[in-house]
């Protein structure tokens, strides 16, 4: 019988960053701000909160021996959130919606 491997997802937005199991369970998690992203003294672009957040995640799923599927961009909501449809890097998409 074939083992199936662990999958590490990455969500990321304007506040920062998330690094979880594909069920949910976070393994990391980061924010925007001079403290978190250790970039003091500047706004950090979205762009580079993308990098750092595939980096991480990929660091994470190396060590652990899993599967990373890619980083997809979260857009908050007012009455909850909803993460937009991006590909995950396995051909695959998905959206969730949470309210």
């Amino acid at each position: 019988m074939k083992r199936t491997k662990m999958t590490i997802i990455g969500e990321y937005n304007e506040d920062g960053y998330v690094v979880m199991m594909a069920d949910g369970k976070v393994l990391h998690s980061a924010g925007a701000n001079a403290v978190d992203s250790h970039a003091p003294g500047r706004d950090v672009s979205l762009a580079t909160i993308r990098r750092w957040c595939i980096k991480t995640g990929k660091e994470i799923a190396k060590e652990i021996g899993a599967v990373w599927c890619g980083a997809e961009r979260k857009e908050y909501k007012s009455s909850g959130f909803r993460t937009s449809v991006r590909n995950t890097g396995v051909g695959r998409k998905r959206t969730v919606t949470k309210q």
